[in-house]
């Protein structure tokens, strides 16, 4: 859904509880009883996320998938994983994780906040009752904060898992924030590695990426966002910078692509921690790290067409009611492109130059 008011209309057509929050022109609809995603936000009337065209609340086995920014745990496959069987051949998200249910708690002034606890189970059969908090906070940007442009939002996301079970969860998940961006038109996600990163340190899942939609330059990797084409690349975390963004021409407008919209997400990356997601073709027993950053294209097409940004905490050991928290800055912008190029320069990725964002 394209705009604001689209994705509003729906929502109480079909009886969805939804909750508005505003900032100056920016805005956010969260929804409980759907994982309690950030299911829709922007400046103005565009929704900078790629929502379903249409939502129910089920689980993916049956199609729920609506869109959004939202909360799940890895890792995703392997005899720890969480979402795919042991023998690694079939699919599916447990729907004790999404949608789950969430139920608002206390938040501090300006955040709101729903809480989820349910039982992790992994492939090997293990159990790990935890409960998972989504809290939300919604900023308007001063012209100075996103780098000169008259509008700018930020949303701090934050995430947090607390151990409910009697035992010791000893690095065994991982928070994993994944934020569905539209990609009916060509958009660039941008991911800045660190400086001493080798270009060999992009990772490809699903097998190899298709020609002409993947490059480097000056310590950047740009991957080509466009639907009806699956492809998947992970960066560990001793290369990621703590960065990720998706920038094309708004949705909204007609004609000539005369304004563009950025999102950001920037987050803590710790080098020396464990990550545990990892191309299949990465054994736990190869002793390599896993991705702290995922970047993802999905076959959809049309209005079905998405992306995906992601990012990842690291796992910890968590002794019983420990919690680990994993807070994200979601900044988006919008204003006419060479303005959104500056502010990328400025926030996202500082050594491209000239940007070239041509597919």
């Amino acid at each position: 859904m394209r705009t604001r008011d689209e994705l509003i209309r729906s929502l109480e057509r079909d009886r969805i509880a939804h909750t508005v929050a505003r900032a100056g022109d920016g805005w956010m609809v969260v929804t409980p009883s759907l994982g309690a995603r950030i299911l829709g936000t922007g400046i103005g009337e565009e929704n900078v996320l790629w929502t379903a065209p249409a939502f129910l609340t089920r689980g993916w086995s049956e199609g729920g998938n609506a869109g959004g920014a939202r909360t799940w745990i890895a890792p995703e496959a392997g005899s720890h994983g969480f979402f795919f069987s042991a023998n690694g051949a079939n699919w599916d998200v447990p729907r004790e994780l999404d949608p789950g249910d969430y139920r608002p708690v206390p938040a501090d002034e300006g955040w709101i906040a729903f809480r989820n606890v349910f039982t992790a189970r992994s492939a090997d059969g293990a159990s790990f009752p935890v409960a998972i908090t989504r809290s939300m906070r919604i900023e308007k940007l001063t012209p100075v904060q996103a780098c000169g442009l008259s509008t700018g939002l930020r949303i701090r996301f934050r995430h947090e898992v607390e151990n409910c079970g009697t035992t010791a969860v000893d690095r065994r998940l991982g928070l994993w924030c994944i934020v569905q961006v539209p990609s009916e038109r060509p958009g660039t996600i941008l991911i800045p590695v660190r400086d001493e990163a080798p270009p060999e340190c992009v990772r490809a899942y699903f097998g190899e990426v298709p020609p002409g939609v993947l490059r480097t330059t000056r310590g950047t990797v740009l991957l080509k966002a466009l639907g009806g084409h699956k492809y998947k690349i992970g960066v560990p975390a001793d290369a990621a910078s703590g960065r990720i963004a998706f920038v094309r021409p708004a949705r909204v407008h007609t004609g000539p692509p005369t304004r563009w919209t950025l999102l950001s997400l920037e987050f803590p990356v710790d080098p020396g921690a464990s990550y545990l997601d990892k191309p299949s073709y990465e054994p736990a027993a190869s002793g390599s790290n896993g991705d702290a950053i995922h970047a993802y294209s999905d076959p959809g097409r049309g209005d079905l067409a998405f992306s995906e940004i992601e990012a990842h905490a690291p796992a910890v050991r968590l002794a019983p009611r420990q919690r680990q928290s994993f807070e994200i800055g979601m900044t988006i912008a919008a204003g006419p492109e060479h303005e959104i190029m500056d502010c990328i320069r400025c926030e996202v990725a500082r050594e491209v130059m000239p940007l070239d964002l041509s597919w």
